[in-house]
């Protein structure tokens, strides 16, 4: 019910003629709101074994069943909506499949016919692997929550730069150290089954690729593939400094804040923010920045007043700049620097 076709090539991964970027499911799993998803999974894991049919059971084991079961099935839907909200599960999981109302009945239970038995055995087999269908793919969500999370803020993430090999290498073996003793569902681990061959692929509009084919039976076991792979490339979900949502970083200039438009000031977003802060922490411990931000406020409040044109400004502005720029190098002595910037 949660497997996955999925064909990679370079950077992107295909899914049900849909393209997406490495890690790009994985960044909208980590803005998941998952509620009470533990809560559910406990939940199921008691029902598990109270809808497996006993025989013998009489009529208020009967009525108790039925109960279960509707808990049971409710507790699915609330999975399966989950589900629906990530983009590779929303062109095929439309329904989510439950038991459905089931009362059995007292004569069945009671009866020593060999062949009741053994269907009273295959529909519990059945029934067994429909509820671990919904607990592991909840289990990968909290997975997502837990280890992925923990993974990325505080071993990726820590100097805030893309990791070279050797560091990368240095960051896992640090987590892997540190989650020994965690349980699977808390810590990043391929989870169940898959298989891979080299299939042509061609994606609407685009001409045939040779990609590396995947079948997958759980989402987990996805993302286990697509977060390495992306991990390499530097597609990596990092968490907003400013919003604190997560967003992608793909292989471009790395950067701390992320662009969304804030909610209180729909013409900026939290990456304006962040330059801002930038730009005001170093204007605040940097003796170079300090010093221009200050020849900045004077030259322009010189152009408000008139006293210079938009063509002087512009002109000492890119003088400053160039100043600054040689002073942070070291190639202009900060005495004479904050002399002819003043000027």
């Amino acid at each position: 019910m949660f497997g996955l076709n999925a064909y990679f090539h370079a950077d992107s991964v295909y899914i049900d003629e849909r393209a997406y970027k490495a890690n790009e499911v994985l960044t909208f799993c980590l803005n998941l709101s998952t509620g009470d998803l533990e809560e559910i999974v406990s939940r199921l894991l008691w029902l598990r074994g109270k809808v497996q049919l006993q025989m013998g059971g009489d009529q208020d084991y009967c009525d108790a069943y039925d109960s279960y079961v509707q808990e049971a099935q409710n507790l699915f839907f609330r999975i399966g909506n989950l589900a629906m909200e990530i983009p590779v599960y929303q062109k095929h999981l439309h329904d989510v499949v439950g038991i459905a109302c089931f009362e059995p009945d007292v004569r069945t239970l009671e009866s020593d016919d060999p062949n009741i038995v053994l269907e009273i055995k295959k529909l519990n087999e059945h029934v067994a692997t429909l509820f671990d269908e919904f607990i592991f793919f909840a289990y990968d969500l909290i997975r997502v929550q837990r280890g992925y999370t923990d993974l990325l803020d505080n071993y990726v993430h820590t100097r805030s730069r893309y990791l070279s090999e050797r560091e990368l290498a240095e960051a896992y073996r640090g987590y892997l150290d540190g989650v020994k003793r965690k349980k699977d569902h808390e810590r990043v681990v391929g989870t169940s089954m898959m298989t891979m061959s080299y299939e042509p692929y061609r994606f609407p509009g685009e001409p045939d690729k040779l990609c590396e084919s995947f079948l997958l039976d759980s989402l987990g076991t996805f993302l286990y593939v697509d977060f390495f792979r992306g991990l390499r490339l530097n597609h990596i979900p990092k968490r907003c400094d400013n919003c604190g949502k997560y967003f992608l970083i793909a292989g471009g200039k790395y950067n701390n804040y992320c662009e969304r438009v804030l909610k209180d000031d729909p013409d900026k977003t939290c990456r304006d923010i962040g330059a801002r802060r930038k730009y005001d922490e170093k204007c605040k411990d940097d003796p170079v920045w300090l010093a221009y931000n200050r020849a900045y406020k004077t030259h322009y409040a010189r152009y408000m007043k008139k006293k210079m044109t938009a063509a002087q400004f512009e002109q000492w502005s890119r003088q400053a700049v160039e100043w600054r720029n040689a002073a942070e190098a070291g190639k202009l002595p900060q005495e004479e620097y904050e002399r002819i910037i003043k000027e």
